[in-house]
C-alpha cells in the first residue's frame, strides 16, 4: 500500500497556524476597561500640598486610599491657574486659547463649537450615561459639556459669604452680597445608588470646595484650634466670606493677615478640604455596596490650586505659579498597576487617556494632549513640555498672557507681540517665582520660547476650524453677559 506524502499538509498546517497567531498579534483588541464606568471628581481652587497623600497634614483618607491603589502624579499641572479655562481643557483635551472667539464685544468668550465630537457624546454613542453634578456655574459657559445631561438642578443664589445670624449687610461693591453655590451632592450619591448596573456611565462631580468662602459643617470646624489670646480679631469674622472681603476688611482695620489669623484661616481651608475628602468617602462607599468598585474607573484632581498668603497674595488667577497650577492627579481602575508617576503631565492629557482606556475613538479634532495609557501599563513617561494657555476666566485674546514649563524652567510672556514681556524662571532655585532669568539665560528663554510659538500656532489652527464651525445664531454679547454675570455672583466682579 503506497504511503501519502503529509509534508506538504503540515507546512500548509503550519502556515496557517503562523498567520493565525499573527492576527491574534496584530488585530485590534478591546481596550481592557471597555464598558468600565467613569467617575470623575474635580475639587475647585484644591492645593496639592494640602492633602495627605502629597504630603499635607489635612485628614484626607478616601483621597489617601485612591492614590495607594492607583497611579498617584507628582507633576501634574493644570493648563490654566481659573476654572474656566481650566475646565476647558479638562473637558475637550485641548487648551482653551483653541476655543476664544473674539468680536464686536469687549474681551470676547470662550466657546466650543456643537458640531465637535467631545468624549461624552462618543460614549453616549456607545450605551452610556454622561450625567454631571456640578457646582461651579463658570463650568457651563463655554459650552463644553456636550453629551452631559444634570443629575441635579443648580439653585443660586445660596448661602451668604457673612455671616451666619442676623440680616446680612449688602455688599460695598453695590447689590446683594454673593453667594456660594449650593451644593446637592446627595442628588450625585442618589444617581449613584440607583443606576442600573448594566448600563455603564460616565459621572462628573465638580465640588466648589475648598474655594472660599470658607464655611465648613461644624464637625470639622471643632477640628480647628482656636485663633485664641495672639488673635487681634474675632474668628467669625472668616467664616463665609470672599478671600477679598477678608482682605478688605483686614486693611480696613490696618491689620496685617498674618500670624494666628492667617493660621486660623488656613485652617478652615484645610477644613473644607476634609469635608471634600468625607464626600468622596460616600461615593466610595456605594462604589463598593454594590460591587461597581471593580468594573469603575476613578479619576481626582483640581481645576487649580489657591495662594493661601504666599507672597502676600490670597486665592488665584492672574499668574502661572506653581502653588496655582500644580495639582493633583489621581488615577484608579481595576487591575491598574499601583504606581507613582513624576514625570510631568497636564490636563490636556486626560481625555485622550479615557478615550483609550475605554476604547473610544478619539476626539474630533485631535486633542492636545497625549494618552497616558503606555504609562499606566509600565512604559515611561516622556518629558513634554507644560503649556499654560490663558489665565483669567475672561478671555483676554492678545491682552493676555501665556507660559511653558520645560526642563525646571518656567517661561511667561505677553501675547501681544508688541509688548515683548518675558519671564524666565529656574524652579529648582527659584520655586517662588521671584528672580527673572529671561536676560541672563537667553538660550533657555530661546528654547521655550519657541515651544509657546508652535503651541500658538496649533491653537490658533484650532480656533479658526472652531470660529468656522460656529453657529451662526450666536449671541456672543448675551454669552459674554452671562459669563460676566456668574463671576458677579461668586464674588469676582
Amino acid at each position: 500500500m503506497k504511503r501519502r506524502n503529509l509534508r506538504p499538509w503540515l507546512a500548509a498546517l503550519a502556515m496557517l497556524l503562523v498567520l493565525f497567531a499573527g492576527y491574534r498579534l496584530l488585530r485590534p483588541r478591546p481596550a481592557r476597561w471597555c464598558g468600565h464606568n467613569v467617575v470623575w471628581i474635580v475639587s475647585d481652587a484644591l492645593r496639592r500640598d494640602v492633602i495627605g497623600c502629597y504630603g499635607g497634614s489635612a485628614r484626607t483618607p478616601h483621597i489617601d486610599w485612591l492614590a495607594r491603589n492607583g497611579v498617584r502624579f507628582e507633576s501634574a499641572y493644570a493648563n490654566a491657574p481659573t476654572t474656566l479655562p481650566s475646565s476647558l481643557s479638562l473637558l475637550t483635551g485641548r487648551y482653551s486659547s483653541a476655543y476664544f472667539v473674539g468680536g464686536p464685544i469687549p474681551g470676547g468668550i470662550f466657546w466650543v463649537n456643537a458640531k465637535d465630537q467631545l468624549l461624552a457624546e462618543a460614549l453616549r454613542e456607545r450605551g452610556y450615561d454622561a450625567v454631571m453634578n456640578l457646582e461651579n456655574p463658570l463650568v457651563r459657559n463655554a459650552n463644553g459639556l456636550q453629551g452631559f445631561r444634570d443629575a441635579r438642578s443648580f439653585p443660586l443664589p445660596a448661602r451668604p459669604r457673612h455671616r451666619r445670624r442676623g440680616q446680612p449687610p449688602a455688599d460695598p461693591r453695590g447689590g446683594p452680597a454673593p453667594g456660594k453655590p449650593r451644593a446637592t451632592f446627595d442628588k450625585l450619591l442618589h444617581y449613584l445608588a440607583t443606576v442600573p448596573k448594566n448600563r455603564p456611565f460616565m459621572a462628573l462631580n465638580w465640588f466648589y470646595d475648598p474655594h472660599a468662602p470658607y464655611d465648613p459643617p461644624r464637625r470639622f470646624l471643632e477640628r480647628i484650634p482656636a485663633a485664641g489670646a495672639r488673635s487681634r480679631v474675632d474668628a467669625g469674622m472668616f467664616l463665609g466670606k470672599s478671600l477679598s472681603m477678608i482682605r478688605d476688611e483686614f486693611q480696613e482695620r490696618n491689620i496685617p493677615l498674618d500670624g494666628a489669623e492667617r493660621e486660623f484661616l488656613v485652617g478652615l481651608y484645610k477644613a473644607e478640604v476634609e469635608w471634600v475628602d468625607e464626600r468622596i468617602g460616600r461615593v466610595l462607599d456605594i462604589l463598593r455596596r454594590r460591587d461597581m468598585l471593580r468594573r469603575t474607573i476613578l479619576i481626582f484632581t483640581a481645576d487649580h490650586g489657591e495662594l493661601l498668603g504666599e507672597l502676600g497674595r490670597w486665592g488665584h488667577g492672574h499668574r502661572y505659579l506653581q502653588t496655582l497650577v500644580h495639582v493633583p492627579l489621581i488615577l484608579f481602575a481595576p487591575g491598574l498597576r499601583r504606581r507613582s508617576i513624576a514625570a510631568p503631565v497636564a490636563h490636556v492629557d486626560l481625555i485622550p487617556t479615557l478615550a483609550a482606556m475605554l476604547g473610544v475613538a478619539p476626539p474630533r479634532p485631535a486633542a492636545q494632549g497625549t494618552s497616558l495609557l503606555p504609562s499606566l501599563d509600565g512604559g515611561r513617561q516622556s518629558i513634554r513640555p507644560v503649556y499654560f494657555s490663558d489665565a483669567r476666566n475672561e478671555p483676554e485674546g492678545e491682552n493676555g498672557i501665556d507660559a511653558v514649563l520645560l526642563d525646571g524652567y518656567k517661561l511667561v510672556v505677553a501675547k501681544d507681540p508688541a509688548k515683548s514681556a518675558f519671564r524666565l524662571y529656574h524652579l529648582p532655585s527659584d520655586p517662588e517665582e521671584l528672580l527673572d532669568r529671561s536676560a541672563d539665560d537667553p538660550a533657555a528663554r530661546k528654547k521655550l520660547f519657541a515651544v509657546i510659538l508652535e503651541r500658538r500656532r496649533w491653537s490658533e489652527r484650532l480656533r479658526k476650524a472652531n470660529l468656522g464651525k460656529l453657529d451662526p445664531a450666536l449671541d456672543l454679547a448675551q454669552e459674554r453677559e452671562a459669563l460676566l454675570r456668574d463671576l458677579r455672583r461668586l464674588g469676582y466682579l
